[in-house]
């Protein structure tokens, strides 16, 4: 049997240090907390790869993976200092918190990250919070280093309007840097003091990443470049050396790379609430978590792709999480003595195939449906070093909703809903 193949190896020194204390002098509200610390970081990845994949004649029309060898030093520092600023005032509390990071990467430079945030608590039934950061996601190593992976590629030829062959190679790029995002998030905590065990608390949250990382398709490059981008221009390359061509001086090879060239921005509400009671002698706990996501948005060259709530395989930018706009999760959990039992709701909202389709028009029907899943949990506690559990995921086997695409096919995007159907497990958990 012919397998393609690669081995992994990843490797990482780490050498950090950090100190925390309390002010010895004091702010009229109390003590002011201060934390800092610096580390070093060292990362390595080597990939070996299966022979057969090395050159534009790689034996594999996908998936060639090919070798390569990369690293980096990371070098940084940060401090945190929280101030109490208003002590039973006219509010019980306040207190603000300011953060800064500034990291060197052996190959992209410095970068600096900080955060601003305050908390009060209004009363003993309010409480509320607001932050505000700039953030960052470094490159990771194969998305730096990764040799050239080659596979078929037929396209047109923009100069030309004429058919060529060739190939794309799938391969890192050395130049990229973090991305970098904004975040501002606000909330509100409720434990209302008339109903005693209840708390709930909801979040309001603003994300917008810059120059962010994507890896463009082979369509994307040459739109994007007939757009004058000169960034997806520098990609295309005619009469490739080494690389045969379908006439002289012929597009023969695109390079798919990952590029600073995207930018994406998302919001929504996280809602959170727990209950617990005395119930015929023993406990009785709700649980429950919701997410809406009213807003997700790629931005690749001028185009902007709108993906809130679509989960399709025809939803544009791929590249991104597809999730319907609404999941929530409900439990209810009852204890009594070394017994416990749970019953558990799982909700995804319903969504479609293409936010960019019409029922009727691109297709017959555009909506996927929303699912509920019921879960079933039990466990009995032997003793301080011993518990049985069981369990009954998706008891009633509802089956994920299709999703069918252009490229043939009803298969549900099971990334987003359950494909294993009724699951049985058992066990028994230790603890010494």
């Amino acid at each position: 049997t012919v397998m393609d193949l690669a081995q992994f190896y990843q490797y990482q020194d780490v050498v950090e240090g950090s100190m925390q204390c309390i002010l010895a002098w004091m702010v009229p509200a109390g003590g002011v907390a201060v934390a800092f610390g610096a580390g070093y970081r060292h990362e390595q990845q080597r990939t070996v790869g299966d022979p057969m994949n090395y050159g534009a004649s790689a034996g594999w029309t996908s998936a060639n993976y090919t070798a390569f060898a990369g690293g980096e030093y990371v070098y940084e520092g940060f401090g945190e200092v929280t101030v109490p600023i208003i002590k039973d005032g006219f509010v019980q509390s306040l207190d603000v918190n300011a953060a800064g990071r500034v990291t060197n990467y052996s190959t992209s430079g410095t970068v600096k990250t900080w955060k601003l945030g305050a908390t009060s608590q209004i009363n003993d039934d309010v409480r509320l919070r607001l932050t505000w950061s700039e953030d960052i996601r470094a490159p990771l190593l194969i998305e730096l280093f990764q040799a050239p992976a080659f596979s078929a590629l037929t396209t047109t030829d923009p100069k030309t309007n004429l058919s060529v062959n060739g190939f794309y190679a799938n391969q890192g790029n050395a130049n990229l840097h973090p991305e970098q995002a904004n975040t501002i998030s606000g909330g509100i905590v409720l434990t209302p003091h008339w109903i005693d065990g209840l708390r709930l608390s909801a979040d309001w949250y603003s994300i917008n990443i810059k120059s962010a990382i994507f890896t463009p398709t082979s369509a994307q490059v040459l739109s994007n470049c007939a757009l004058g981008i000169q960034q997806f221009c520098a990609d295309m390359i005619y009469a490739a050396p080494g690389i045969p061509v379908t006439y002289p001086g012929a597009l023969n090879e695109v390079i798919l790379q990952p590029q600073n060239s995207a930018s994406e921005t998302t919001s929504g509400l996280d809602v959170e609430a727990d209950y617990s009671t005395d119930l015929f002698g023993g406990t009785m706990s709700w649980h429950a978590v919701a997410n809406y996501n009213d807003e997700r948005t790629r931005t690749i060259g001028t185009t902007t792709y709108d993906t809130a709530g679509c989960v399709g395989a025809d939803c544009p930018a791929q590249g991104t999480d597809l999730s319907p706009k609404l999941k929530a999760t409900l439990s209810s959990t009852y204890s009594v003595g070394p017994w416990s039992g749970t019953v558990q709701g799982r909700f995804i909202g319903a969504a479609v195939l293409n936010n960019y389709w019409t029922s009727g028009v691109q297709v017959d029907n555009n909506n996927v449906p929303w699912v509920a899943y019921l879960d079933l949990q039990a466990s009995y506690t032997w003793n301080e070093n011993i518990q049985l559990f069981g369990a009954v995921d998706n008891t009633t086997n509802t089956p994920p909703p299709h999703t069918p695409s252009t490229a043939g096919g009803r298969d549900a995007n099971l990334q987003i809903y359950d494909g294993i159907g009724r699951d049985y497990r058992v066990g028994i958990r230790f603890n010494f």
